[in-house]
């Protein structure tokens, strides 16, 4: 009986096909146009301990998480904040107020580990949202504290002498106010 049982299982198991179902929208919400230059990115990666318990430290009262947060921080120049003006007759780009670079975009990557709830302490979807959160503003305020803005100074100069030889090609020449200098 047991062996016929396991044959009639075993046979509507193989004969019948798995179905899955998905459906989704992906619905495009702004697009706009922008004039920013990465100069330089800066990669990261930190283990972040995350723990919360009311009063005590005991582990019915607490709930933490072990998470891994890899991250790219790019950092370069607004174009859109400087001034470009044309003179046709001279045949001159003037290039004016070129911002100091920025961190212009942080992407990152959570990993979570050893995640342990207590008994009466658990996560929530805000909590995770705000180990989220903290984590980007951990990377954030590690970057503003390297080197990477006196690196990307340095490039922004580059930059400007890439526009130079595009302008010398076409028979203009370039002339910059000021580069801004990084500490």
């Amino acid at each position: 009986m047991v062996v016929l049982g396991y044959l009639i299982s075993d046979w509507i198991h193989t004969r019948t096909e798995k179905r899955i179902s998905s459906n989704s929208e992906i619905i495009l919400e702004k697009v706009k146009k922008v004039a920013k230059v990465i100069t330089i990115e800066g990669y990261f990666s930190e283990m972040y301990d995350y723990k919360d318990f009311y009063n005590f430290d005991w582990s019915i009262f607490r709930k933490k998480a072990l998470i891994r947060v890899k991250a790219r921080v790019s950092v370069g120049i607004n174009l859109e904040k400087a001034t470009f003006t044309a003179d046709e007759k001279s045949k001159t780009l003037y290039i004016k107020n070129i911002p100091k670079p920025e961190i212009l975009s942080i992407d990152h990557d959570i990993d979570y580990y050893d995640i342990t709830e207590g008994t009466f302490n658990s996560f929530t979807p805000e909590d995770f949202n705000k180990i989220n959160e903290d984590a980007k503003e951990h990377i954030r305020q590690t970057a503003l504290k390297s080197d990477l803005f006196s690196q990307a100074g340095h490039q922004v100069e580059d930059v400007v002498n890439t526009f130079k030889v595009f302008a010398e090609t076409a028979g203009w020449k370039v002339e910059v106010d000021t580069i801004p200098l990084i500490n």
